[in-house]
């Protein structure tokens, strides 16, 4: 049932700003696709909250828990899917790093081997 209440509008305000500033930033070329996916499936869910948020209170009944509670329960969820998704980035960017200072090196100790060979770099 679609009830409207102060935190529904809340969740639906909520939900407009996230969705406005992840395209917004999508369009900037600030923000990737597939890292927005996740912030549009937040703002989805915001959206589910805001237009039937009896949904909250049947989540509280399930796990007999108090309806805030549940409401904090679920942004740590998504908080933690968000940090999850960084540090999944930020391993690959690390073992990418990784492998360029190597490369790196290996391409430095090529030159300075060819350097003594040629008796400096002015080759002579």
């Amino acid at each position: 049932m679609i009830l409207f209440t102060a935190q529904g509008a809340a969740f639906l305000c909520l939900s407009l700003v996230v969705t406005a500033v992840t395209v917004e930033l999508i369009r900037r070329r600030r923000l990737r696709e597939s890292y927005a996916m996740l912030w549009l499936l937040i703002a989805g869910a915001l959206l589910v909250f805001g237009l039937v948020p009896d949904i909250l209170f049947w989540l509280a009944g399930l796990i007999q828990m108090d309806y805030r509670t549940v409401g904090l329960l679920v942004c740590f969820l998504g908080l933690t899917a968000i940090l999850m998704q960084f540090s999944i980035v930020l391993t690959d960017r690390a073992e990418e790093n990784r492998k360029l200072v190597q490369r790196l090196a290996i391409l430095q100790e090529r030159l300075e081997r060819l350097e003594g060979r040629s008796g400096g770099p002015s080759g002579g």
